[in-house]
C-alpha cells in the first residue's frame, strides 16, 4: 500500500501549487504560489457558497410543495450525473493513455499498484466535487427536517460510495468510445463525436422533466410523480440511498453500499486484467495511411497558425469536451426551445407575454453559456515542451496570440448565430434585441477568451504528464471560469438595477461597458501578455 500512496502522491503533488508551495526557495516565487493558493482556497469557498445557494432554492421549493423527501435523491441524481460525464473524458488521460504511462511501466512498480493509485485518483477528483455540491445539501437538509445525528452518520457513509456507479459506467463509455475512435485514423474526431453524442443522448433523455403541461404545474401530486419518475429512470439508486437515508429504510441504504462495492471490486479486477491490453491498443497508430503526393499550397503566417491550432485543439477529446461543453449546452437550450408551446406555459402560471418578458433577457442567457467556453486557458500550456517552436518562430506574438483567440471564435461563433436565430423567432425580439443577442455573446466570447489566454500566460504549467492537469485542474482554467461568471453577474447587476430607464437601454449601456472591457484586455494582452510569453522558458 506504500506504494500506492507514493504513487498518488505523485500525481497530487503535481495538481496546482502543492510541490513549489513545499519545496520552492525563491522568497517573491514562494509568496507568488502562497497567493495562488490563497486564491484556490477563496475559489472553492466561493464554489460551496455557490452550491449552498442553489441547493437552499431548490429545497425551499421543495418544502413549499411538500416534497422534501425527493430532494437528496434529486441532489445525488444530478450530481451523478454530472460525475458520469465528466468521467468519460477523464478516461482518456488519467487511467490510460497519460504521458508518463512508458516511465510508471519501467520502474520495478507492480502494474495494480499503478492502477490502484490511478483510480484513487480519478476517485478523489470525483470526491471533492460531489461534496462541495453534497454538503452543503445535507447541511441544509438536515437543519430544515432537524435531523438526528443517525442522520448524519448514514449520510456520510452513504455519500462515499455515491461516486462508484458514475465512475464505473463513466470508465466503460469513456473507454469504449477511445477504443472504437482508436481503431480509424481519425481517432479524436470520432472519439468527440461519440461523447458528444452520449452528452446529447442524455439531455434528450431527461428532458421530458422539463416537458411539464398545464394540468401537471397545477397538480402538484402530478409534478411530484414527474420528479420521482425522473430520479427513477435516470439514476434509480438515488431513491434507495434517498430513503435509507431520509426514511429510515436501512435495507435500501443497504443493498445500495453493498452494490456500489461490489461493482467496484469488480471494475477493479477486469480493469487490472485487461489493462495493459487497453493501453497497448490506445497507443498503436493506424497503419493504412496512404500517402499521396499532392500540390503544395502556400498561406498567411496566421492562416498557418490558425491550422496549427485547429489540429492542436481536434487532436484532443478531453480538451474539445471540456472547452466545447458551453457552446453544446447552448445549442440543446436553443434547440429545446422549438418544443416548448409558450401559450400553454403562460396559462398554466397565469402570466401574459412571458415570451417577451423572457426574450429581454435572451442577450444575457446566451452570454452565460459563451462564458463557460473558453479554449484559451490552457492553450499556451498544452504547447508544453513544444513551446521553443513558437518562440523560435519569425511570427509576431500577436499572431500567436489572435490564432488561438480564433479557435475560440471558431467554437463559439457557430452557436451563437444558430441560438440567436431561435431566440429571435421563438421569443419574437424586436429589432434591438435581435441585434444584441448576436452582439453581447460575441463580445463576452472575445472577452472570456482574452481572459483565458492572460491567465494562462501568467500562470503556465508546462511540465504536466496529462492533459487533465493543464485542462481541468489548472489554475487559469478555474480562475478564467470565477472571473467569467463574475463578468456576467456584476455588470448585469449594475446595468439592470439602473432606475428609469428602458431594458433595451440598459442592454445597450452593457454592450458599453462589456466593449470597454474587451478593448482593456486587448491592450493587456498586447502589453503584459507578450511580456510573459517572451518570459516563458
Amino acid at each position: 500500500m506504500n506504494k500506492v500512496w507514493y504513487l498518488f502522491k505523485i500525481q497530487l503533488m503535481a495538481t496546482g501549487n502543492i510541490n513549489k508551495m513545499l519545496h520552492e526557495n525563491d522568497p517573491k516565487k514562494k509568496t507568488k504560489v502562497l497567493g495562488m493558493s490563497f486564491l484556490f482556497l477563496l475559489i472553492g469557498m466561493m464554489f460551496v457558497l455557490m452550491s449552498a445557494t442553489y441547493n437552499g432554492i431548490l429545497l425551499f421549493n421543495l418544502l413549499e410543495w411538500n416534497m422534501e423527501s425527493l430532494y437528496l435523491p434529486l441532489v445525488m441524481t444530478l450530481t451523478s450525473m454530472i460525475l458520469f460525464l465528466t468521467t468519460i473524458y477523464k478516461v482518456n488521460g488519467v487511467l490510460f493513455s497519460f504521458k508518463d504511462y512508458d516511465l510508471l511501466m519501467s520502474l520495478p512498480i507492480k502494474t495494480s499498484y499503478i492502477i490502484a493509485s490511478r483510480i484513487i485518483w480519478l476517485y478523489s477528483m470525483n470526491f471533492l466535487f460531489l461534496a462541495i455540491i453534497m454538503i452543503p445539501a445535507g447541511v441544509l437538509y438536515s437543519i430544515m427536517v432537524q435531523a438526528s445525528i443517525g442522520f448524519w452518520i448514514k449520510y456520510i457513509i452513504g455519500l462515499l460510495c455515491v461516486p462508484f456507479i458514475p465512475i464505473i459506467l463513466g470508465a466503460i463509455i469513456g473507454t469504449i468510445i477511445t477504443v472504437i475512435a482508436s481503431k480509424s485514423k481519425h481517432t479524436n474526431i470520432i472519439s468527440i463525436v461519440l461523447s458528444m453524442a452520449v452528452v446529447v443522448a442524455i439531455f434528450a433523455s431527461t428532458g421530458t422533466i422539463g416537458q411539464a403541461t398545464e394540468s401537471a404545474l397545477e397538480n402538484m401530486d402530478v409534478v411530484g410523480q414527474m420528479l420521482e419518475g425522473f430520479i427513477q429512470k435516470v439514476y434509480p439508486f438515488a431513491l434507495m440511498y434517498g430513503n435509507g437515508v431520509c426514511s429510515n429504510q436501512i435495507g435500501g441504504l443497504l443493498v445500495f453500499i453493498v452494490i456500489s462495492l461490489l461493482s467496484f471490486g469488480i471494475f477493479i479486477v477486469i480493469l487490472g486484467r485487461y489493462f495493459k491490453q487497453i493501453q497497448t491498443r490506445l497507443a498503436t497508430s493506424g497503419t493504412h495511411t496512404v500517402y499521396k503526393l499532392g500540390e503544395l499550397k502556400g498561406t498567411s503566417p496566421l492562416m498557418a497558425l490558425y491550422k496549427k491550432e485547429l489540429r492542436r485543439y481536434f487532436s484532443s477529446s478531453l480538451y474539445v469536451m471540456n472547452t466545447a461543453i458551453g457552446s453544446v449546452l447552448l445549442l440543446i437550450f436553443a434547440i429545446s426551445l422549438c418544443f416548448f408551446d409558450m401559450s400553454e406555459i403562460e396559462s398554466a402560471l397565469g402570466v401574459s407575454n412571458i415570451g417577451i418578458y423572457v426574450g429581454q433577457f435572451a442577450p444575457i442567457v446566451v452570454a452565460f453559456f459563451m462564458v463557460l467556453t473558453c479554449t484559451t486557458a490552457s492553450a499556451i500550456s498544452l504547447e508544453g515542451k513544444n513551446l521553443w517552436i513558437l518562440h523560435s518562430s519569425p511570427i509576431p506574438i500577436e499572431k500567436i496570440f489572435i490564432s488561438k483567440l480564433l479557435i475560440q471564435l471558431t467554437i463559439t461563433v457557430p452557436a451563437i448565430l444558430v441560438s440567436g436565430i431561435i431566440m429571435i423567432f421563438t421569443f419574437q425580439l424586436d429589432l434591438v434585441q435581435s441585434i444584441l443577442v448576436f452582439v453581447i455573446p460575441l463580445i463576452y466570447s472575445t472577452l472570456i477568451g482574452m481572459v483565458g489566454l492572460s491567465m494562462n500566460l501568467k500562470y503556465p504549467k508546462l511540465d504536466w504528464t496529462s492533459e487533465v492537469q493543464v485542462v481541468k485542474q489548472g489554475a487559469p482554467v478555474m480562475l478564467t471560469m470565477v472571473i467569467g461568471l463574475l463578468s456576467i453577474v456584476i455588470p448585469v447587476g449594475l446595468v439592470m438595477v439602473l432606475p428609469g430607464i428602458a431594458q433595451n437601454m440598459r442592454l445597450i449601456i452593457l454592450t458599453v461597458l462589456l466593449i470597454g472591457l474587451t478593448l482593456g484586455s486587448y491592450k493587456y494582452l498586447n502589453t503584459k501578455g507578450v511580456a510573459y510569453f517572451k518570459a516563458l522558458s
